[in-house]
């Protein structure tokens, strides 16, 4: 059998090897008292429930084993244990059915909003230092001719039928030959020239044979991750009963191979505590799968960030007694109610050893000590004795970055869009948090960590937050780049990108954000565009891999939008999908949403575009041949599929 991998990268095969060497390792309706009973599932659903065995049904959660503990939820300090309460296999993705809608439009997840953030006065800074060379280096320079993107349709919230929602968080991710999308609250499989492989069917279809609330309702919050260091997929969200009542549940589908459209390992965990576990962003990382939760007291007041590793060796082998360990680290920063895992990309791995980082940022004009900085955390995570895990702040954090302007208008209402639209109908900008995905990339041993978060490039009053009219949102981005491991990391690269600022009223607002760079460094932020006079529309800018201080190549718009968002809770979307194809290294893969012709509510559609840069080349690659063999016999390992119903 041969292995295409990269001639540098020896410990990327080694580590793949290690995956198998010797050591084990619906809708739903709603009640006054905030309870909810599931609905009916589809028929594919409940037909597979009936072919369910005891294997894949719901199993009391086990025994916590030696070295694990069990913290009360007053106790923020030290790590706690999750287990999963149920685990199955699925049948085939392929052999899903489209999944019937039914119920009324709503909106997922009403938690999902700005925490209250308190001004401090005398702290405030108008305007951003670094955008002024931006946008000096954009009029010196006009926009390059970037690449255009193809595109296709993706999912749609009419694919939900008549049990529409709002926002629609799409996300994707692409692998050596599909494409992978999620939104609330439908999944599907692609070809990499956008047919569909499967149809829009619910994640809770996937856990029908398991049961439990991961087989019964889809609460949204999606993600999907493409795992390239085991040729593996992702596909998660979370699953409760109501805000109010724990436990809470995270719903997560892991592959048993690199074909998406097949079956899936099944694990429904349940998170310790009684802490709402909002926003759920995960992460793809060697020694685990790594995720970031805002955190609610009983879906209540807000309690600060959490931090969680999943057993990514026992998930790949379908090993029912997969854990996850948690740290409930309280709140890191007044200005942020949300920081992210790194992910991984790219070929080579990240130096032996090295744990996964979460960052989150902090603003001075909300009185964070750190003033305007980027806070970075290291994870380590021990699954066979969870007490010697760590979660701990880097030596070299926090990392002061430029001024800016992190204030948005109170409430939702942030975002114009074109009449017959009217203030009512203004988006959520989501500008109190770092935009997913937070992004990892090794190239020859020149390690970078980039990020996104939308501030505010327009003018106001001092210390206080701005009107609408006042506001205009924009991408800041940063690269941190570190050349030797162990070193720490320093800002390499950052900026805000807003060529148009201080237009007032009809300036461009670009917010929505998404940040990847490729193997040779050119850096894409990804994001929506609107104003008074433009529809919601899918745009790109990029940052040529040998420049620093903005987006010098401009930007280019994906696709453009035909109408206006009325009436659907202010929410667009709460974050989009930027991804770099495995496959070369040097395509970038974007999806986010827009709507139709008109205004109309819940009518959201998302629009998946692909593009590359001529000078952007792969990484080398070579070959070897081999196998894997077992070390008590010295007999050689077969990969055997497992059977979808055992």
């Amino acid at each position: 059998m041969r292995y295409p991998i990269r001639l540098g990268a020896l410990s990327l095969v080694l580590f793949g090897l290690g995956v198998l060497s010797c050591s084990t390792r619906s809708p739903v309706s709603q009640a006054k008292d905030g309870t909810r009973t599931a609905a009916a599932g589809d028929g594919a659903a409940a037909a597979v429930r009936k072919t369910a065995t005891s294997e894949t049904g719901r199993r009391p959660a086990p025994a916590p084993k030696a070295g694990s503990v069990a913290v009360p939820e007053a106790a923020t300090t030290g790590p706690q244990v999750g287990y999963a309460v149920a685990f199955g296999t699925s049948v085939d993705a392929r052999s899903l059915p489209p999944a019937s809608g039914e119920g009324e439009a709503g909106e997922i997840n009403e938690l999902n909003d700005d925490i209250e953030r308190p001004i401090v006065p005398g702290n405030y800074q108008n305007g951003d230092a670094t955008l002024t060379q931006a946008n000096q280096r954009l009029a010196a320079r006009a926009a390059a001719a970037l690449p255009a993107a193809t595109t296709f349709e993706g999912l749609a919230d009419t694919d939900n039928g008549a049990g529409l929602v709002n926002p629609s968080d799409s996300n994707g991710a692409v692998g050596p030959n599909h494409y992978v999308e999620v939104v609330n609250n439908r999944v599907r499989v692609f070809d990499k020239s956008g047919n569909a492989l499967t149809a829009p069917f619910r994640q809770s279809s996937l856990f029908a044979g398991v049961g439990g609330l991961c087989g019964t309702v889809d609460d949204g919050d999606p993600i999907v991750l493409y795992d390239k260091l085991a040729d593996r997929w992702q596909i998660s969200q979370f699953a409760f009963r109501a805000t109010n009542a724990p436990p809470y549940h995270q719903c997560v589908a892991e592959s048993v191979n690199g074909d998406p459209t097949g079956a899936y390992y099944l694990y429904d965990f349940q998170l310790p505590g009684q802490n709402f576990p909002d926003y759920p962003k995960l992460s793809t990382w060697p020694d685990a799968y790594y995720m970031s939760i805002r955190e609610f007291f009983l879906g209540g007041s807000f309690r600060g960030e959490g931090a969680i590793a999943l057993d990514r060796k026992k998930m790949l082998a379908g090993d029912p007694t997969a854990t996850l360990i948690l740290f409930d680290e309280g709140s890191l920063s007044n200005a942020s109610s949300g920081m992210l895992p790194l992910d991984f990309d790219g070929v080579l791995p990240p130096p032996a050893g090295m744990p996964n980082v979460f960052a989150i940022y902090t603003a001075a004009i909300f009185g964070d000590p750190q003033g305007d900085a980027l806070r970075l955390f290291d994870f380590h995570a021990d699954f066979d004795v969870p007490n010697n895990s760590t979660f701990t702040e880097r030596a070299e954090s926090p990392l002061a970055v430029a001024a800016f302007d992190p204030l948005n208008p109170s409430g939702r209402a942030d975002i114009e869009q074109p009449p017959p639209a009217v203030a009512a109908d203004n988006l959520d900008s989501i500008g109190d948090r770092l935009m997913y995905r937070l992004q990892y990339r090794n190239r020859d041993g020149v390690e970078s960590i980039v990020a996104v978060h939308t501030v505010n490039v327009g003018v106001h009053l001092t210390n206080r937050f701005p009107l609408a009219s006042e506001y205009q949102a924009a991408p800041r981005y940063y690269e941190l780049r570190r050349s030797n491991a162990g070193d720490p990391f320093s800002i390499y690269d950052q900026a805000t990108f807003s060529p148009d600022a201080g237009d007032g009223v009809n300036g461009l607002n670009r917010w929505m954000s998404a940040v990847s760079i490729d193997n040779q460094g050119n850096l894409v932020v990804g994001f929506s565009i609107s104003s008074t006079t433009v529809n919601p529309s899918i745009n790109f800018g990029a940052r040529s891999f040998d420049q620093v201080g903005g987006l010098d190549q401009g930007e280019t718009t994906i696709f453009s939008g035909f109408g206006e968002q009325q009436a659907s809770g202010n929410r667009w979307g709460d974050y989009s999908g930027l991804e770099v194809d495995p496959a070369d290294e040097c395509t970038f893969w974007y999806v986010d949403e827009y709507y139709p012709a008109g205004l109309t509510q819940f009518n959201w559609h998302t629009r998946v575009g692909n593009f590359k840069f001529d000078g952007c080349t792969p990484p080398a690659r070579g070959a070897i041949t081999g196998k894997v063999t077992y070390c008590s016999t010295g007999a050689p390992v077969e990969r055997e599929r497992p059977s979808s119903n055992r």
